[in-house]
């Protein structure tokens, strides 16, 4: 009992030392340096999304999946002659991963052109791999 006594008293004189404060304060600083240095050095766990490669999978839900689908159809059907400016909404299927296409409405400037709107559809169904009953074309 009387070592346990010793160390104590040990102990609180070395906690009640005026070097204590300035021994943590140097402790504290000395860690956050290191985090700092391993972040920068790459060596820290670090975010997940800035471990990504160009040739890692990249995962898009839902309104983001539809609105780069919209996008890149909007190109696409800018590039047929005739179709003009283009407006595309594209709707998805509630279940299942990854999602699947419902249905897509396309406004086109051309769209009233029979030969233009049959034109759109194909394209479309044909690059989403989607019935052209799932596709409507107007003006």
């Amino acid at each position: 009992m009387e070592k346990i006594k010793i160390k104590n008293e040990k102990l609180a004189r070395i906690l009640k030392s005026e070097l204590t404060p300035k021994i943590a304060l140097g402790a504290g600083l000395l860690i956050i340096l290191l985090i700092f240095l391993s972040e920068v050095s790459g060596l820290g766990g670090g975010r997940d999304d800035d471990k990504k490669t160009d040739n890692a999978p990249t995962v898009i839900y839902g309104s983001q999946y539809a609105s780069a689908l919209e996008q890149e159809l909007s190109e696409i059907l800018t590039e047929i002659s005739g179709v003009g400016a283009v407006k595309i909404m594209i709707t998805l299927d509630g279940g299942g991963s990854p999602p699947g296409v419902r249905g897509v409405a396309i406004v086109s400037e051309g769209g009233d052109d029979p030969i233009i709107a049959q034109k759109i559809i194909q394209t479309v169904s044909k690059a989403l791999g989607i019935s052209s009953a799932r596709v409507s074309v107007v003006r």
